[in-house]
C-alpha cells in the first residue's frame, strides 16, 4: 500500500472511533425571524437597474428564439423513416 491509502485508513479508524459531534439546539424564535426577513427586500441602489432590465431583456431573448424555432421549421412529409428502409423486407415478411 502506499502512504495515501495508509493515512486514509487511519484517518477510517480514528473517525470511527470519535465520539458523535452534538449538535446545538435551534435557537428560540428562529423561526419567527425568518418568517420576518421573508418579505423585506434590501435591494441596493446599484441594484435597480439591473431588476428594470431583466424582465425585458428575457422577454426578448424568449422571442427570439421562439422566432429562430418557427423560422428554422420544416415540415418533414417526404423525410426518411425508420419503416422507410424495412419497407421491402416487410413486404415479403407480411404474406407468410
Amino acid at each position: 500500500m502506499n502512504e495515501m491509502d495508509q493515512a486514509w485508513r487511519r484517518l477510517a479508524v480514528a473517525a470511527r472511533r470519535a465520539p458523535p459531534a452534538e449538535i446545538p439546539a435551534v435557537p428560540f424564535g428562529l423561526a419567527t425571524r425568518i418568517a420576518a426577513r421573508w418579505g423585506r427586500t434590501d435591494a441596493t441602489g446599484a441594484d435597480e437597474p439591473w431588476n428594470w432590465l431583466a424582465r425585458p431583456a428575457l422577454m426578448g431573448a424568449a422571442a427570439l428564439a421562439a422566432g429562430a424555432v418557427a423560422l428554422s421549421y420544416e415540415p418533414m412529409v417526404n423525410a426518411w423513416t425508420a419503416l422507410s428502409g424495412s419497407a421491402a423486407v416487410l413486404e415479403v415478411l407480411l404474406p407468410l
